[in-house]
């Protein structure tokens, strides 16, 4: 058994000619928690058992990338933040697309393709610029998004 390379995948955004020049290049991506919901019954008069709800929730997919030097990929995700909540004209517009991440062997073949439906970023990390520092360093930005469900094929 090997174990799964952590450092080598894609986020494809589907059917969206806007956002297939988005070329992430991706430092890290955290995958959503997925949890399950639960009920409590009454079983013979006052033996508490749990019980399978009808509820899965999923948390947001984190993913952490390089900032391309002319912030091309940060200007992409923040105009599509903008046109589904449009802070200068209060206008609303749901912009909801299917992704995939993919993630590869280390010869580069595909290993796994993870489907998101109706992905849409909630939040985009703030960008520090300094003067001060003296190595290069790469900004990092960090971007999560919200979907209704995932699936792994």
């Amino acid at each position: 058994m090997n174990n799964l390379i952590k450092n080598k995948f894609q986020l494809i955004f589907d059917q969206d000619k806007d956002l297939e020049a988005l070329k992430l290049d991706i430092i890290s991506v955290s995958l959503p928690s997925v949890s399950f919901s639960s009920i409590t019954s009454t079983h013979k008069g006052s033996i508490k058992v749990k019980r399978a709800g009808d509820d899965v929730e999923f948390g947001s997919l984190e993913i952490k990338f390089k900032l391309d030097e002319e912030m091309n990929h940060y200007e992409t995700i923040l105009g599509w933040i903008f046109d589904m909540a449009n802070p200068k004209t209060g206008t609303y517009k749901a912009r909801y697309v299917p992704a995939s991440l993919l993630m590869y062997y280390p010869n580069g073949s595909l290993l796994r393709e993870i489907k998101f439906m109706n992905i849409f970023p909630t939040s985009l990390s703030e960008v520090t610029f300094s003067s001060n520092t003296i190595d290069t360093e790469y900004q990092e930005v960090i971007v999560n998004f919200m979907f209704d469900y995932f699936e792994v094929v």
